[in-house]
């Protein structure tokens, strides 16, 4: 403000100003209007000095290009099943131009490709796209910049073929689309997931028959619809990725082709998995890929395994079929195989180095625990295995879990369903000290109890968890509970039965006849491709839920 006397005068009292002095502070309204404006004006720009230089001292812009790659790449799924969604990737890209670079420039960000075409409209049939050319064009579009961007980085594809029309003549066009786009990838492909309503008329033709593919590690085949076994096939054997000596894993269990018809390179092959719905297939694929260490066969029935229906008489040694290296097996037998046939599926064959078995069992025809034990060569198996999965298979009184366990001695990995009369703190009880199970380090539970005590766990924990010794001994590091609606405990179980950090105790809500797809000995190989189309690890009957695949546990009744 002017210092002015008069102004000065007419501040400090009451009088009238006059016509003069009111012109005069006008004046020096404006005036100071004016300075306030220029000095708001310093402000902001000072402010905006203020932002950028701590924009530059932001954590983030000094994050290294290559941890920052790392980062990015934490934001692709592990399971190949979901990729389809590209747009988080393209949304790294539009963050500013220096994630821009850097998301370009790493080649992982962009070799993993799943395309699945349209939409389903309907739960019976997958969508009819890749024999229409405009459609191929539209869904096939956009994997021309991910390849490029790849560079020379292995790739991983998901490639759904969705359905056919019953048109013969779309076939000529269909390989040929196919021989087109598999041309300039095929070389780089490490593992491949197709599916197809019709595998019939692809598999045995080009690209898949010649030399295209030779980096292959991996095949997951699935065919949509289900497979007819009575169904006309052709006679001619046909030999799948033949130049591919890398392949260590073919997963075939839903394609309806005869393993007879089926030829892969068997320098590196170790893992395969395979239905059963040829006669006598089973010890056919046994003796011709003897080096398998993983082996998972579906739907087996008498037939799979025997010409003719096998006797109650175990086979004789040396009639059995030696799987020198085999270290986990995983069998699901159909809805019309009866105990004798479990009985002949581990008795038949030797299998010096299993250690992993699972076995889905139709509970109405499975044979009851107490048989098992009176069979030489069954009590043999399982007492050097060392994981054990019977989540199909309900355990449903206390002597039978006893008897499960004490059969069991070497087990360190158990997966099991507690049913009917076998309660919870039943099997909490029997596993409270060693005396069952001694080396026990994963237990996962599936239990119909409608009380779970956290205090049993707390007890089971306690009597299992040492202090550190060394050398280190196996003890309990994992308890997974899985429980059928609302379970009762006491609100303050967290608190009064601590568990301790070492032991990883999870809870995990699930429907009678489903379980939550994890990774085992025989599916472990998934981790970098995720389990089977649609969650389909095991079974048919399959189903994405909040993030978790829930897998039926039996047929509908």
């Amino acid at each position: 403000m002017d210092s002015s006397p008069d102004v000065n005068r007419l501040v400090d009292s009451n009088a009238v100003p006059t016509e003069a002095q009111i012109a005069r502070i006008r004046e020096l309204l404006d005036a100071t209007e004016d300075n306030i404006e220029e000095l708001q004006a310093q402000l902001n720009h000072q402010s905006e000095i203020k932002q950028l230089c701590q924009l530059i001292l932001s954590p983030m812009r000094r994050i290294p290009d290559d941890i920052l790659q790392e980062i990015f790449l934490f934001t692709v799924p592990t399971d190949l099943n979901q990729c389809h969604d590209i747009r988080g990737l393209l949304r790294l890209t539009a963050v500013c131009s220096r994630w821009r670079d850097i998301a370009l420039s790493t080649a992982r960000l962009w070799n993993r490709i799943c395309v699945m075409g349209p939409r389903r409209r309907s739960r019976l049939r997958k969508p009819v796209w890749f024999s229409d050319p405009n459609l191929r064009r539209k869904y096939l579009g956009w994997t021309k910049a991910w390849i490029t961007r790849s560079r020379k980085a292995p790739l991983y594809l998901y490639l759904d073929l969705g359905s056919f029309d019953e048109d013969l003549t779309v076939w000529k066009d269909v390989r040929s689309a196919l021989k087109t786009f598999f041309k300039p990838i095929a070389p780089r492909l490490h593992h491949l997931t197709l599916l197809s309503s019709s595998l019939e008329h692809i598999l045995p033709h080009s690209p898949f028959t010649d030399k295209t593919f030779r980096q292959l590690h991996s095949v997951i085949i699935e065919a949509h619809d289900e497979i007819d076994p009575n169904a006309p096939t052709r006679t001619k054997a046909v030999t799948l990725f033949p130049a591919c000596s890398q392949l260590h894993t073919v997963d075939v269990s839903n394609t309806g082709l005869s393993v007879e018809r089926l030829s892969f390179p068997v320098e590196n092959l170790a893992h395969f998995a395979m239905d059963c719905l040829d006669p006598d297939g089973v010890p056919k694929v046994m003796k011709r890929w003897n080096k398998l260490r993983t082996l998972s066969l579906s739907e087996c029935g008498f037939s799979s395994f025997f010409p003719e229906e096998p006797s109650q008489e175990s086979s004789s040694d040396n009639e059995r079929i030696i799987m020198p290296n085999l270290e986990s097996l995983s069998i699901s037998f159909d809805e019309f195989s009866m105990d004798i046939l479990v009985y002949h599926t581990l008795e038949a064959f030797d299998y010096p180095k299993l250690t992993a078995l699972r076995l889905e069992i139709p509970t109405w025809f499975g044979p009851r625990i107490p048989e098992w034990s009176a069979r030489k060569e069954i009590t043999s198996l399982f007492s050097k295995l060392h994981e054990l999965d019977l989540d199909k298979f309900p355990v449903d009184t206390v002597e039978h879990a006893k008897m499960l366990f004490e059969g069991c001695p070497q087990l360190r990995k158990l997966n099991m369903v507690a049913a009917g009369d076998l309660d919870f703190d039943e099997v909490m009880e029997l596993l409270m000290g060693t005396k069952y199970l001694p080396h026990l380090e994963e237990l996962e539970l599936q239990t119909d109890s409608e009380v779970i005590w956290r205090a049993d766990i707390h007890r089971l924990v306690c009597a299992r968890v040492k202090p550190a010794t060394s050398p280190p001994e196996p003890q309990l590091r994992r308890v997974r509970i899985y429980y059928y609606g609302v379970v009762q405990a006491y609100p303050t179980d967290h608190t009064n039965y601590p568990v301790p950090p070492s032991v990883d105790i999870s809870f995990k809500v699930t429907l009678p006849d489903r379980y939550a797809w994890r990774k085992t000995s025989w599916n472990g190989w998934r981790s970098t491709v995720g389990p089977r189309p649609e969650g389909m690890d095991v079974g048919d009957n399959a189903m994405y839920s909040d993030g978790v695949y829930m897998v039926r546990l039996g047929p509908d009744l």
